[in-house]
């Protein structure tokens, strides 16, 4: 058993790591976030512009989000060089998606696959990779539509740097005026992109091209795609993390992953504390299933760039969150055992209120006010998203559970 005194450095240590690095993180994020503008595209150019594909897997969406959504890449590019496929993953709503599907079938250039059962959305993504051809590859998906000129940033980010392989959009709420929870996640979007990911980009290290709007190169694609549909975990098919899994593959072939601010998408977000616990269990779970090969994504850039934020980076947002779990936990074992708990639940507030400082910190009035983002996502981060992360850990074998296609 642990001495009073060892307890008591053990919980201090762990109140100091925590502190050290979530302070020194968010200091490097807001400072490479900043400078990684200046990195993005000034201009972009119709000229001599590559063909491009986006493909956009479809399952029992809402009609009124996917007609919206194939609204949106009207006018985004030149329709000689465009070609769109939407592939219906088995709706099963399927009747109603049907006067949508009508309305662009026989457009030039659009292309509609309907597969008679679920198989998920790599392999709905598959169906339209074998039939297609352009230069560029651009994820979407069927309920987050683009904003105006978004395409050409991207395209012309990476038609700039041949070491570029990927490219990451932003994506903000669409549902944002819903109620509570959505505006506090539009703050929470707005943090994961104009910070994180901006940082990230600035060393080609973007943790993760979302689904909603991402470009990759057609060439680079060709060689990874097999292990793109085929990732197991534990001897089980991998049906979630897609987007995670294919940005590793992006990095470990020795190429950039970037983020482009200019380039847009809106995604309807959890209205419901119950949706949002399931959407990061999933996210979570995709996480801790591609620790390895994000870590070593991480070393790798970091070498490139000679600068070891991405790995800093990548263990700080996985592993640390954690250490909020240890001093609650052991202060309630020593409560049980009628030994002091004074200790850990001092060292707890005090990590809290570091996480507090810097969440204020970062967020912007725009919403909600800063003071009540603080607190009110503060509580859900404890009390939901850390549980979350831990069920998620145990529980990071299971690919089918919550998953949407």
């Amino acid at each position: 058993m642990l001495s009073k005194i060892q307890k008591r450095k053990l919980f201090l240590a762990a109140g100091v790591l925590y502190a050290a690095a979530s302070i020194g993180h968010a200091v490097m994020q807001r400072r490479y976030a900043l400078h990684s503008k200046n990195m993005e595209t000034s201009s972009t150019r119709r000229t001599d512009l590559p063909t491009l594909d986006v493909i956009i897997p479809v399952h029992n969406e809402v009609p009124e989000r996917l007609y919206e959504t194939l609204q949106s890449i009207d006018g985004q590019y030149p329709s000689d060089k465009l070609n769109v496929y939407l592939v219906d993953d088995g709706s099963k709503n399927r009747h109603h998606l049907d006067p949508i599907y009508e309305k662009y079938r026989g457009r030039p250039g659009w292309h509609i696959l309907l597969l008679e059962e679920n198989v998920g959305k790599r392999r709905a993504q598959d169906a339209a990779f074998q039939i297609s051809n352009g230069e560029m590859f651009l994820t979407g998906d069927g309920d987050s539509p683009f904003l105006p000129d978004s395409f050409l940033p991207m395209v012309t980010r990476m038609r700039e740097d041949d070491q570029v392989g990927a490219v990451a959009g932003k994506v903000s709420v669409a549902n944002k005026n819903k109620n509570w929870l959505t505006r506090l996640l539009a703050e929470r979007y707005r943090q994961m992109f104009e910070l994180e990911r901006a940082a990230q980009g600035k060393f080609g290290a973007v943790w993760t091209c979302t689904g909603p709007i991402s470009l990759y190169r057609r060439s680079l694609l060709d060689p990874l795609w097999s292990d793109y549909l085929n990732q197991t975990y534990k001897g089980s098919l991998c049906l979630s993390g897609d987007d995670l899994q294919l940005t590793n593959l992006v990095i470990a072939a020795g190429f950039q992953a970037v983020y482009e601010s200019k380039a847009e998408a809106r995604t309807y977000v959890p209205e419901t504390l119950r949706e949002y616990w399931s959407q990061q269990t999933r996210w979570n779970r995709s996480m801790f299933r591609d620790q390895c090969p994000t870590i070593r994504s991480s070393i790798y850039r970091s070498r490139c760039s000679g600068n070891w934020f991405p790995l800093v980076d990548t263990l700080v947002r996985t592993y640390f969150p954690l250490l909020l779990v240890f001093p609650p936990a052991l202060s309630i074992v020593h409560a049980l055992k009628r030994t002091s708990a004074r200790d850990g639940m001092t060292v707890m507030l005090s990590m809290l209120s570091v996480r507090a400082i810097i969440t204020y910190w970062n967020s912007k009035p725009e919403l909600v006010s800063r003071a009540r983002y603080t607190v009110v996502y503060g509580a859900i981060h404890v009390f939901a998203l850390v549980p979350a992360r831990i069920r998620a850990y145990l529980t990071r074998g299971n690919s089918n559970w919550v998953t949407r296609l």
